[in-house]
C-alpha cells in the first residue's frame, strides 16, 4: 500500500533532480497474483493473474514446502506476502539499467506480523553490472551477520516494520533480490513500496560532479563534502516529507547534522550557480 510519506519524498527528490526508476507498489495487481498450494500432481499452482500481469518480477518458490491452500507467496491487499513457505522463498525483481544515472539507491518497506521464532527471516540482496548478490545484513540491528532481518529480534520481540534503504552510486545495471522464510499459517512477511531511484546528470551538474560526501551513512553527526575546488557550498537539506530542515553555507567542508533524527535526506548543493543533489542516510 502506497504511504503518504512517499508522495511527499518523490516531489522532493523529484524537485532536486533525482528520477524514479521503478516503482512497485503491488497496489495494480489482481489480489492473490503470485504462487499457493500444490495441486493433484504435487506442482505449485500459479494463482491470481501470476505471470501473465506481471512485468516487474517473478517468483521462485522451488525451495519452499507450499503443502496446502494456506500457504503462498502472492499479493494480498496490496502488499506482497510470505504465508507458510517452509522453505527459503525469492521474490527476484527485473534487472534495471541504470547506466548514465548517479547516486542510485533502493527502497524497500519490511512488514512483519506474528509470532516469529529466530528461524523466520526476510533477506535483501543486491547486485549491479550482473554480478555476484550481496546481501545486506542485520539491518539496523533487526537481522543477524547472516540475516538482513529475522522474526525474533530477541526473546519476547517480534519484528513489525522497517524501511530498507541501500545506497549503489553507479553502475550498467541493477538487480534486487528478496527472500523470506516463515513456518506457521500465523506468520506473515510482507513488502510494500519497493523504489528504485537515480539522478541524470545535466551538463551543468556534471561540472559539480566531482562533489562527494563522506561518511555516508553518517554516525556522528558530521558530514564531510569534497569539492574540486575551495569555493563554499550552499546545502539544503530535506526530510523525507519535503520538508527543507537545514540550510548552510559550508565553507569549510563541514556540514553539522547532528541535530537531525536518524533516516534518510536529501542533500541539495549549489556551487557557483551550478547545482547537484546526494542522498545522506544518518544512522
Amino acid at each position: 500500500m502506497k504511504k503518504i510519506y512517499l508522495l511527499f519524498l518523490f516531489t522532493i527528490i523529484s524537485t532536486v533532480s533525482f528520477a524514479q526508476i521503478l516503482s512497485e507498489t503491488f497496489d495494480t495487481y489482481t489480489d492473490g497474483t503470485g504462487i499457493q498450494g500444490i495441486d493433484a500432481s504435487g506442482t505449485i499452482m500459479n494463482v491470481g493473474d501470476y505471470p501473465a500481469g506481471v512485468s516487474n518480477w517473478t517468483i521462485d518458490g522451488s525451495q519452499g514446502a507450499f503443502t496446502a491452500a494456506t500457504d503462498w507467496a502472492k499479493v494480498s491487499n496490496g502488499q506482497f506476502e510470505f504465508r507458510d513457505v517452509d522453505g527459503e522463498v525469492a521474490l527476484n525483481f527485473t534487472t534495471i539499467d541504470i547506466t548514465n544515472l548517479a547516486n542510485v539507491y533502493f527502497t524497500i518497506d519490511v512488514l512483519g506480523q506474528g509470532n516469529f521464532e529466530t528461524a523466520d527471516y526476510v533477506d535483501v540482496y543486491y547486485a549491479i553490472d550482473g554480478g555476484a548478490f550481496t546481501r545486506i545484513p542485520n539491518w539496523n540491528n533487526l537481522g543477524d551477520p547472516i540475516h538482513t532481518i529475522i522474526g525474533e529480534i530477541s526473546p519476547g520481540v517480534e519484528f513489525t516494520s522497517t524501511t530498507i534503504n541501500q545506497n549503489i552510486g553507479t553502475g550498467s545495471s541493477l538487480t534486487i533480490k528478496v527472500t523470506a522464510m516463515n513456518n506457521a499459517g500465523t506468520e506473515y512477511l510482507r513488502l510494500d513500496n519497493v523504489n528504485i531511484y537515480g539522478e541524470t546528470l545535466s551538463v551543468d551538474q556534471n561540472e559539480v560532479a566531482a562533489f562527494s560526501i563522506y561518511p555516508n551513512p553518517v554516525a556522528n553527526g558530521i558530514v564531510t563534502i569534497k569539492t574540486s575546488n575551495n569555493e563554499a557550498v550552499q546545502v539544503s537539506v530535506f526530510d523525507v516529507l519535503g520538508k527543507q530542515v537545514l540550510s548552510q553555507n559550508v565553507t569549510n567542508q563541514t556540514l553539522d547534522v547532528s541535530n537531525l533524527n536518524a533516516g534518510m535526506y536529501i542533500l541539495k548543493l549549489v556551487q557557483n550557480g551550478n547545482s547537484t543533489t546526494k542522498k545522506l542516510v544518518i544512522n
